[in-house]
């Protein structure tokens, strides 16, 4: 019994804790999060405003795109704060200095989950991205001057379609050839692909790579990068890889003679895929092969 009221105890102490630190935020500042078509040429992020008790007067915050693929071109006040004037500046690097104010009258924002402001970005040259949307050093004051206790929520710009690379595995020995399959998931047609393919160890080798179905009639062109072998994918004649999942590309693997047994592991690195007009896909995964190598090289006794 001495052992439970004690956990009891130490329950009720971190309850009691807890509770100011929850109970302390006074407004919350929540960034959107919206989707788009690729080339759009206006986006449109809404902020809410949440305020739990305090009448809101004012805001200011800071504001990075990451990665810094757009730019911030305005901001508007929301439609219910049509007396409120929004302004921005640009501070160091890609930071956005952002305020919300009423310079004609102390006249409180409706908080209450309300779009108090519209971030405008320009998007007409992104065929895909998900940019994250960092907001910082928020300052959120009351109608008596006062500052409040801002809780800050990032958004996001999710742009277009994203795509995908996966290599499969392959079982073999030393001296011996593994054919590995590169399948490409793409929601819209993609133009081409690069990307370097680099082994981890170092146990085998590119010998050749072909197309599959998918990509009947582009061109594989390959080349030594460093300790790797970069592929590049096209179209002489401009053709596209249609929407869908699948192999788009084949590569066989020499295993060296004096490879270890062990699990290969096949990188594709600095990779870029296009769309039909050129413009880069936001990659959302990559998956590496992987080649067993077994038994692999056994080295000569020594000791006889």
């Amino acid at each position: 019994m001495k052992s439970i009221r004690i956990y009891s105890s130490i329950t009720l102490i971190v309850l009691l804790l807890t509770i100011p630190l929850i109970a302390q935020t006074d407004v919350t500042l929540d960034i959107g999060n919206v989707s788009y078509p690729a080339y759009t040429d206006s986006l449109l992020v809404p902020v809410t405003l949440t305020s739990f008790s305090d009448a809101v007067a004012g805001i200011q915050f800071d504001l990075v795109a990451n990665p810094a693929m757009t730019e911030l071109l305005g901001v508007f006040p929301g439609t219910d704060v049509a007396d409120f004037s929004a302004d921005f500046s640009l501070l160091t690097g890609d930071t956005n200095r952002v305020i919300l104010f009423n310079a004609g009258a102390v006249e409180a924002l409706p908080a209450a989950g309300d779009t108090v402001l519209w971030l405008l970005y320009d998007g007409s040259g992104i065929a895909s991205a998900v940019i994250g949307l960092e907001i910082f050093s928020s300052i959120v004051s009351d109608t008596t001057g006062g500052s409040l206790t801002v809780s800050a929520i990032d958004g996001s710009i999710s742009i277009g379609s994203v795509v995908s690379l996966s290599m499969n595995g392959g079982v073999g020995d030393i001296n011996e050839a593994v054919n590995l399959a590169i399948d490409l998931e793409n929601l819209d047609v993609v133009g081409g692909v690069q990307f370097d393919l680099l082994d981890l160890p170092d146990y085998v080798t590119v010998d050749s790579v072909w197309t599959a179905v998918r990509t009947d009639g582009f061109t594989v062109s390959t080349s030594s990068v460093g300790t790797g072998e970069r592929v590049i994918l096209y179209s002489d004649l401009n053709q596209s890889i249609a929407a869908g999942t699948g192999s788009i590309l084949n590569v066989r693997f020499n295993i060296h003679p004096t490879a270890y047994a062990s699990d290969v592991v096949i990188d594709m690195v600095d990779a870029a895929i296009t769309d039909d007009l050129g413009g880069l896909y936001w990659i959302a995964g990559i998956t590496p092969g992987i080649i067993a190598v077994y038994p692999g090289y056994l080295e000569p006794p020594t000791n006889l």
